[in-house]
C-alpha cells in the first residue's frame, strides 16, 4: 500500500515561506537597530546644562538625586555619541578635527578623532590631572601639561 502525503507543500510554497521568514527576520532588525539609534539620540535624564563646545562637540551635565543630595556629572558628548564622563574640561584643536579629554573613571587621556569618529587612548592609566593642552597640529602632536607635577607630555594625533 503507497502513502501519500495529502498536505504536501510545493516547491512554490516553500519558497514562499522561506522567503516570508527571511523578510520578518529583516524586519525585526530593522525596528530594533531603529530604536537603538533612536535611544542614542536622546538625551538622558536630568540634564541640567548643555555647553555647545563647537564642530559637535558638547559638555553636558547631569544633575542625579541619591538620598536627598544632588550630585552633577559632566559628560562630553559628540553630536548625540557619548565619549565619556570627563574631570577637568576637554580640549578640542584649533581644526576641530580632533579632541582630547580625560575620563574620570580611568584617568586615562584619550584622543578623538572627528574624522572617523575613533577614539584612541593616549595613556593605559591615570598619569595625572592634565590641563591645559597645547596643540600643534601642524606637527602632528598635542601636549598635556599635568598640574601638580609641573610636567608635560607629547603625545601623536594619530
Amino acid at each position: 500500500m503507497s502513502y501519500e502525503e495529502p498536505h504536501a507543500w510545493t516547491p512554490a510554497q516553500k519558497s514562499l515561506i522561506a522567503v516570508s521568514v527571511v523578510a520578518a527576520i529583516i524586519v525585526c532588525l530593522a525596528l530594533v537597530y531603529g530604536y537603538q539609534r533612536y535611544q542614542r539620540g536622546k538625551l538622558p535624564e536630568g540634564v541640567e546644562r548643555i555647553e555647545e563646545l563647537g564642530f559637535g562637540f558638547r559638555r553636558i551635565t547631569i544633575a542625579k538625586s541619591n538620598k536627598g543630595q544632588v550630585s552633577h556629572y559632566p559628560f562630553f558628548y559628540y553630536r548625540t555619541r557619548l565619549l565619556c564622563q570627563i574631570g577637568p574640561p576637554p580640549s578640542i584643536s584649533p581644526s576641530g578635527n580632533f579632541a582630547v579629554y580625560q575620563d574620570v573613571r580611568s584617568g586615562k587621556l584619550i584622543l578623538f578623532r572627528r574624522r572617523d569618529e575613533k577614539a584612541t587612548d593616549l595613556t593605559s592609566s591615570f598619569i595625572g590631572e592634565a590641563n591645559p593642552f597645547v596643540w600643534h597640529e601642524q606637527e602632528g602632536t598635542v601636549e598635556a601639561v599635568l598640574r601638580k607635577q609641573a610636567m608635560s607630555a607629547v603625545f601623536p594625533l594619530q
